[in-house]
């Protein structure tokens, strides 16, 4: 998952014990959000002025997600991980 550039105040705060965040991306930091690898970078979207939340290939989310959920496509039907044998990317979208 990632939570990054919301214009409102979104409260991804854990410690309520709603759930539980781990291998994801958010802005507050991962002292907000405390959980297994999570990690408070831009994730570095391709535009997202346009909606394109396609991940760049210097984005800190690739090959940051957890591996062996086995999910085996993106958003978009494209092969999860890439490259096979890496982890996945954090997010809805593989990185080409």
């Amino acid at each position: 998952n990632i939570f990054f550039g919301n214009d409102s105040n979104l409260d991804v705060d854990s410690a309520a014990g709603n759930c539980e965040h781990r291998f994801s991306i958010i802005e507050q930091g991962p002292l907000g959000a405390p959980g297994l690898m999570n990690i408070s970078s831009d994730p570095l979207f391709v535009d997202p002025s346009t909606q394109n939340y396609r991940i760049q290939s210097t984005s800190p989310a690739r090959a940051a997600g957890e591996a062996g959920t086995g999910i085996a496509v993106d958003h978009f039907g494209s092969a999860r991980p890439n490259p096979a044998g890496s982890n996945p990317d954090i997010g809805a979208h593989e990185a080409p």
